[in-house]
């Protein structure tokens, strides 16, 4: 699967102390969107629709885990859950 450069910046805005910036999910996802301009949000929306939809809760960890983000996750579906928050707010 090919990933897009947009998931990757938003991914590398969340990092080990991202708690100090934003508290709850939502806060953290408005925070990772900030970082993308009009056109990634828009290139972003489709990928995520595709990975929220179509992968498994492994899947999805190995799509993250393998991203710049400097937070590992280990529950699948509750990074689907946070990836919809996520989409969410590309709107």
């Amino acid at each position: 699967m090919q990933i897009p450069s947009e998931f990757n910046k938003l991914c590398e805005r969340f990092f080990q102390d991202i708690d100090l910036v934003a508290s709850t999910r939502e806060e953290i996802a408005g925070f990772l969107v900030r970082g993308l301009n009009d056109q990634e949000k828009r290139s972003l929306k489709p990928f995520l629709d595709d990975i929220i939809a179509h992968c498994s809760a492994e899947e999805l960890l190995r799509i993250w885990n393998a991203s710049p983000a400097d937070f590992d996750m280990d529950n699948g579906e509750g990074l689907r859950a946070f990836l919809m928050v996520v989409r969410a707010k590309l709107m």
